[in-house]
């Protein structure tokens, strides 16, 4: 910085390009939608932005739901559904991950030998740690979604005719309420009872007591749930985080739970109550590889019991917290299955890797996005960017610690690139109050050193870059 310019800083209200993200937290909130944005960079920064300049870190773009190996793989926490959902005969994949997406996956191979392209996602923005299941919830002959999250409320998403889009989602009622287990709801839906109205099953995520319960449908000609319609299904005996299938395991005639869990494992529970009764059922211990180590996916398995290869027995897709989508083929039998390792299942992947500044970035991130910092003409060496696709609206918020530059009753100019589709935004700066913290008597006192401040602007951009300023 030359001398000039730092007796320019002195004065009052004196103006500064800002390159980068130089505050506490920015905080880019879609009034609409949010769109793709660049940060302005120019050589004569006036504030030092710290690891947006000195550090960057490569990662992945999964927002095409593959990997640079080419795995399917979601943000993380995937947790698949085999279906058909385009009506062609084959079987899809429908997935839900961490950051508020339900993916799909198109099979354009066979039935027995199935294959994928790249992922998209339903339009909307949900919840965290997202189940989903596909069936025909309302009666209407249309496949709708049915999915619990890290909330523990269920949603139930209307699918538009002809579409895989969907209308509103719409919380599923119990009794009076709305359904709602705690923490991390997995469903399940089947006619357990056999009355032929669909029942709810539901794995929990609540630390204290996890379960998987069952919710009889008592409705007549809709569905409804209330507390006499509910029943412990299985108990977790200590396992976490509890996602079940339902299926006919032993091909006895009546329904059966293979239920995942939180260290990763997949559990075997029987049903010994004989079709169309509720029991509590017994767990039959895990489900293992030929090799007879226990299936083990590292964490948070999330299991779909399917016939996969179309030879009569059952193999399993799971999810995992990595975001992979593992194949776990059976190559014994029904009665005496032997199953290979986890295989990732692949895709194409259209979309690479690019590096990210070192700030955190991640807190109440909303949208499918993707950040990047690139060389681009109109912003100088470094263009920090967030890119939201397909319309598909969000926020996020970027944390640097750079709040001892900033300098009171002076004026700062943010500058950046907006780029998207007849979009609306709101960038907001939120600066937070600085606390002092002492202990005088046993007693734990606060001050407060620092007020805090906000500043925030509309923008709307067009589906070319669009330089927006704004002085605060």
């Amino acid at each position: 910085m030359t001398k000039a310019k730092r007796q320019t800083q002195k004065h009052k209200d004196t103006e500064f390009e800002v390159r980068g993200i130089n505050f506490l937290t920015l905080c880019l909130c879609a009034c609409l939608l949010l769109c793709l944005f660049a940060i302005d960079v120019h050589a004569q920064n006036l504030i030092f932005n710290g690891d947006f300049e000195r550090k960057t870190y490569d990662v992945e773009d999964f927002l095409d739901g593959v990997d640079n190996r080419g795995r399917l793989r979601v943000s993380g926490y995937s947790a698949p559904f085999v279906v058909d959902i385009n009506g062609d005969g084959k079987k899809d994949i429908v997935c839900g991950d961490e950051n508020w997406m339900i993916w799909y996956y198109l099979n354009s191979g066979t039935n027995k030998a199935p294959e994928f392209g790249t992922g998209k996602f339903v339009k909307g923005r949900f919840d965290r740690n997202l189940k989903p299941v596909v069936v025909d919830w309302d009666g209407d002959k249309r496949k709708d979604v049915v999915f619990g999250s890290r909330e523990g409320m269920v949603w139930f998403l209307p699918r538009k005719s002809g579409t895989f889009e969907f209308g509103e989602p719409k919380f599923i009622d119990f009794g009076k309420g709305r359904l709602d287990i705690g923490q991390f709801s997995a469903p399940a839906v089947v006619d357990w009872d056999g009355d032929g109205r669909l029942d709810l099953v539901l794995g929990e995520g609540t630390y204290s007591a996890n379960s998987v319960y069952i919710y009889l449908n008592k409705g007549d000609s809709s569905l409804r749930f209330d507390k006499k319609s509910r029943a412990y299904l299985a108990y977790g005996e200590g396992k976490m985080h509890l996602t079940p299938s339902v299926v006919d395991w032993d091909k006895d005639g009546d329904m059966d739970l293979i239920v995942g869990d939180g260290n990763g494992c997949v559990n075997l529970y029987l049903n010994e109550a004989g079709k169309g009764k509720v029991k509590v059922l017994k767990c039959a211990g895990r489900l293992k590889y030929k090799s007879g180590e226990d299936i083990d996916i590292g964490s948070m398995s999330a299991p779909c019991a399917v016939d996969w290869d179309e030879d009569g027995d059952w193999d399993l897709i799971c999810g995992s917290s990595c975001g992979l989508i593992y194949l776990i083929l059976n190559e014994g039998s029904m009665k005496s299955p032997q199953f290979s390792k986890a295989v990732a299942l692949k895709g194409k992947n259209v979309l690479k890797g690019k590096a990210v500044p070192g700030w955190s970035r991640d807190a109440d991130r909303k949208g499918a996005y993707s950040m990047s910092i690139d060389n681009v003409p109109h912003a100088g060496a470094q263009c920090l960017k967030i890119a939201c696709r397909e319309g598909y609206g969000g926020s996020i918020v970027v944390t640097g610690n750079v709040r001892r530059l900033l300098k009171r009753r002076q004026k700062y100019r943010l500058t950046f690139f907006a780029k998207g589709k007849d979009l609306r935004g709101l960038w907001e700066i939120w600066y937070n109050e600085t606390r002092e913290r002492a202990v005088i008597d046993g007693v734990r006192t606060y001050r407060v050193l620092e007020g805090a401040w906000k500043a925030s602007k509309d923008f709307s951009v067009e589906g070319s870059w669009r330089k927006v300023s704004g002085t605060f």
